[in-house]
């Protein structure tokens, strides 16, 4: 939800919860090399059993960017989770890790829907001229993003592989742009990964790192997202669509944080995925339904005077 929230998260549950203490910084974009790929009915058997006007009344209820500001969070510190555990404890943890793959893809598609949203609501006042200089201020910051990461490219990398990437790159044209700073992205976030050590201390001396492929690829996401807005003659992203998605990403978060605490409280060692923004929300345990109160026995009746002796 972006424009209001009708009811307010409730606090963190009181006392500390174990979970996992993150070595890494995660982003969406950085774990979906991580994540992998799932088969796409997968998807479809996760949602198959949930009406729309479900998925709407749970969405309505959080903030899109509080969503966004804790899926990756959480969905990082679940896959940490999940490769610190053994065979046996992961027996424990009744899930198919690819939920958190379905999960990541679910996320990016909100941020793409709520990059909609808000670009709608920031340009729809100026017209088609706004939404044309929008789209405008987009490009323009990713050919600066491009460029950058070229010019370290060029000083870290030998003459073949620096022909490689400024290949990769292509044009700046604003046609092929978007396409080609996406291949490059790719290919930066793959030589990162692959690096040996000698290589991540050569990319690193010139600052190619993962992070700056990532705002690449969420730079090249943003311009997709403002030149479809530019080209609409009346933009315009639903707010129940918005909606819907939110609690698209919601319900997974909660089914995989359900499915680690049933874990956790067989086996305390397994820890929790981390959460802030929605910790009131998905650490709360569910109410236990009120135990009956047991039948009560009648009091004996006292016995009457009726024939009793004068």
């Amino acid at each position: 939800m972006a424009d209001e929230t009708p009811h307010t998260a409730k606090p963190a549950p009181a006392g500390p919860t174990p979970s996992m203490s993150r070595t890494h910084e995660y982003t969406l974009d950085t774990l979906a090399p991580l994540l992998g790929a799932f088969p796409e009915n997968l998807r479809a058997l996760l949602f198959h059993n949930v009406t729309e006007a479900e998925l709407w009344k749970r969405g309505r209820t959080v903030r899109t960017e509080h969503i966004l500001q804790d899926a990756p969070l959480f969905l990082g510190s679940a896959y940490d989770v999940w490769q610190a555990l053994t065979d046996a404890q992961r027996k424990k943890v009744n899930l198919d890790p690819r939920i958190l793959a379905v999960c990541l893809d679910e996320s990016r598609k909100l941020r793409e829907l709520g990059q909609q949203h808000g670009l709608v609501a920031a340009v729809t006042s100026g017209g088609q001229a706004g939404r044309k200089s929008q789209a405008q201020q987009a490009l323009r910051e990713l050919r600066a993003l491009r460029r950058s990461l070229l010019g370290s490219l060029r000083d870290a990398l030998a003459a073949p592989a620096w022909a490689r990437a400024r290949q990769l790159a292509g044009k700046a044209t604003r046609k092929a742009l978007a396409d080609g700073s996406e291949r490059l992205a790719d290919h930066v976030a793959a030589l990162v990964r692959d690096a040996s050590e000698d290589e991540q201390l050569q990319l690193c001396a010139y600052n190619i790192v993962a992070e700056r492929a990532a705002e690449l690829q969420a730079q090249v996401a943003n311009v997709r997202a403002v030149t479809a807005v530019a080209a609409s003659p009346a933009p315009r992203v639903q707010q129940r669509k918005l909606d819907i998605q939110d609690g698209r990403v919601l319900l997974l978060m909660a089914r995989i944080y359900r499915a680690f605490r049933a874990a956790q409280r067989e086996n305390p060692a397994i820890l929790l995925p981390e959460v802030r923004a929605l910790a009131g929300i998905l650490t709360t345990r569910p109410r236990s339904r009120p135990r009956k109160a047991r039948p009560t026995a009648a009091p004996p009746t006292p016995p009457s005077d009726a024939g009793a002796p004068a």
